[in-house]
């Protein structure tokens, strides 16, 4: 199912669908129920991680007035929602790769 028709978009909290027109390509395969079940915080991670793959853990911390620890969860809800956030060549120079997972089968966004 995709989540770019107009129907689908009304069932949406208005942060996930400004979330999906700013950046339809990284969240095209993903189901709406999923989307509904992410937090603000989560999509502000993600946008994040979007607009600055680069981004360390502590420079997401500051700009969303949370701890480390708590981005941490949220990279495990997400995950646990098919939407896995993972830290490509270290944590210095690295850099934040986005997994979507459908039934046993990734893309890296």
């Amino acid at each position: 199912m995709s989540i770019e028709t107009k129907e689908d978009e009304k069932e949406l909290p208005d942060s996930v669908k400004d979330f999906v027109k700013e950046l339809p390509d990284v969240l095209k395969n993903v189901q709406k129920d999923v989307l509904k079940q992410l937090s603000e915080r989560q999509i502000n991670i993600l946008k994040i991680i979007v607009d600055d793959s680069k981004a360390t853990l502590q420079e997401m911390s500051k700009r969303l007035k949370v701890s480390v620890k708590t981005i941490q969860r949220d990279f495990e809800v997400m995950k646990s929602l098919g939407i896995s956030v993972v830290r490509k060549d270290g944590k210095t120079y690295g850099e934040w790769v986005i997994v979507i997972s459908r039934d046993n089968d990734a893309e890296e966004r």
